[in-house]
């Protein structure tokens, strides 16, 4: 039986105001705003049910929104239950999500020194030998060669090909005890770069 409250049961709008306090923590904005709290319904005796629809039927996140959710929604004064019911964002929901929670990442972004017109060009594949650090050194050079500042990472921890192509020697320089990398501010210059034309690796 749920324990009776003499408090008057909240209003949905309160419900909803509380859920702005839970957080997706993959998306790392609240569901309210990311449009994943749909509504939430109050009975006469304080039992309240929440509508949560998730990125995913299977989101292995849900047991932790359902625990913050239920946490939050019973202590507001008044709430006897908490009941949630599950559902599934549309493709479309899906897409403003994530669109919104770039958003907020960006915003909420420490500054850096790179400067808001730097471009970024990925360069991935599911599939292992089919060119991707081929592709992104002759990119590179390509773009050194007109007389941009280049910089490259090459993100495969095992399989790294890019210092090779570069003709990069050496290890990377570092503190051992905070296990950064230090900065590399030398500039090399590859022939395919051309006359004038500097990559930063």
């Amino acid at each position: 039986m749920a324990p009776m409250s003499s408090a008057t049961p909240p209003t949905p709008e309160a419900v909803m105001g509380l859920l702005r306090g839970v957080i997706d923590p993959e998306l790392g904005s609240d569901i309210v705003e990311l449009g994943m709290a749909k509504g939430a319904t109050v009975a006469p005796d304080g039992g309240v049910r929440v509508r949560i629809s998730l990125t995913t039927a299977g989101c292995p996140l849900r047991a932790q929104i359902q625990k913050d959710v239920k946490a939050r929604v019973a202590s507001l004064p008044g709430v006897t239950s908490v009941g949630i019911d599950w559902g599934e964002l549309t493709q479309d929901e899906k897409a403003a999500a994530m669109a919104k929670a770039r958003w907020n990442k960006a915003e909420s972004a420490p500054e850096t020194q790179i400067p808001p017109t730097a471009k970024v060009i990925m360069i991935a594949s599911g599939k292992g030998g089919v060119g991707k650090s081929s592709i992104s050194v002759n990119v590179a050079a390509g773009l050194a060669a007109r007389g941009y500042t280049v910089g490259v990472l090459d993100a495969d921890i095992w399989g790294y090909s890019v210092p090779r192509m570069l003709g990069v020697t050496g290890r990377l320089g570092g503190d051992p005890a905070t296990k950064k990398i230090s900065p590399l501010e030398r500039r090399i210059e590859p022939s395919a770069a051309g006359p004038g034309g500097t990559l930063r690796v």
